[in-house]
């Protein structure tokens, strides 16, 4: 009985999660019902270099509403039914999270608050600001080059918008496991237990996030194309970091990385860079595709971090590498005492 009351207080404690989601889908349900009545038409938001209208700002109201009350949980549901309550993330959270696990749950309540975004903007030099938008606005001005997919069936946009975004992620996603950019990324691959929101662990120094903005730059569409790929790529994300332990068949070797797959990427003894991409045809064409063995792996870094809910020192620390690492080259050129330029 005694033990029943400490796990029942352990999952108690952690249940102020539910009146913060329930205060969130009420904001946003009365934000968005309410809208069409109190915006006048025509009317235009233009923030940060983004131009949004009634009809696109809902959209995107709804779309950050759905993620943490529709589709996160779920896909805590859908990997419970599969795994079984022990090894569910759902218990990882609730009833003894170890410290890596609490990283993963504050960086994801940072993100749910908006309050990552603000550091993402000190952190990155005001690079998170810049809108993909705003830069596709200004090429096709300059050039008068503006490449869009709006005309096609939502059925068609949808798989070359998610086409044309997993490229540049690709690209980004290995631009960040580059020596001179692995001191940020690390920070992802530093979780030492595989659960859902792992997908949300990440340095808020976003500068490769540019490298992904070039998927707007170069491809337009409709706003409801956009979210349905976005909440695509935002599900995937979370579901190949979670306890399922699937393959997807062929699937999942050609058009969709699959969890396991993803969790070759993570794994401590790889010491190159496979398995980058959300659509593993990039990776077999530029590559960096390794099939999956049968026996499981330890994920993980072989650098030290302390983990759990105060992320400070760790992230302080990665940034510190990161650009002490950048500006390396420029310590060389410094001449010494004696006026010669140091020698590495």
């Amino acid at each position: 009985m005694n033990s029943i009351r400490f796990i029942a207080g352990k999952v108690n404690i952690r249940l102020w999660i539910v009146p913060l989601l329930i205060a969130y889908v009420t904001v946003v349900a009365i934000i968005v019902w309410s809208m069409p009545r109190w915006l006048p038409s025509g009317l235009e938001l233009h923030l940060l270099g983004k131009t949004l209208d009634a009809a696109t700002l809902s959209a995107k109201l709804v779309s950050i509403g759905l993620m943490p009350l529709i589709i996160l949980p779920a896909i805590f549901v859908g990997e419970l039914a599969v795994v079984g309550w022990a090894d569910s993330s759902l218990r990882q959270f609730l009833v003894k999270p170890s410290r890596s696990v609490m990283t993963d749950l504050t960086i994801y309540l940072l993100r749910l608050t908006h309050l990552f975004e603000i550091i993402a903007l000190v952190f990155s030099l005001g690079v998170a600001a810049i809108s993909a938008d705003y830069i596709r606005r200004q090429v096709a001005d300059a050039t008068g080059l503006s490449l869009s997919v709006a005309g096609l069936p939502l059925v068609a946009q949808v798989p070359l918008l998610f086409l044309v975004y997993t490229f540049f992620d690709y690209w980004s996603h290995r631009t960040d496991h580059s020596s001179r950019f692995w001191p940020l990324h690390r920070y992802h691959h530093a979780a030492k237990d595989f659960c859902i929101l792992n997908s949300c662990r990440a340095h808020p120094a976003a500068f490769t996030g540019l490298i992904i903005a070039g998927a707007t730059v170069l491809v337009g569409g409709s706003a409801t194309a956009f979210v349905i790929t976005g909440l695509f790529v935002g599900a995937l994300r979370f579901f190949i970091h979670s306890r399922v332990n699937f393959d997807f068949g062929w699937v999942g070797r050609t058009l969709i990385q699959s969890p396991r797959h993803h969790r070759l990427h993570h794994a401590l003894e790889i010491t190159e860079g496979v398995n980058f991409s959300l659509c593993p045809l990039w990776d077999r064409l530029f590559g960096t595709w390794r099939e999956v063995p049968q026996a499981d792996w330890v994920i993980g870094v072989s650098t030290d971090y302390q983990h759990g809910g105060l992320i400070t020192a760790d992230i302080w620390r990665d940034y510190r590498e990161f650009w002490a690492g950048l500006l390396a080259p420029l310590a060389k050129l410094i001449p010494n005492r004696a006026g010669v330029p140091a020698r590495g």
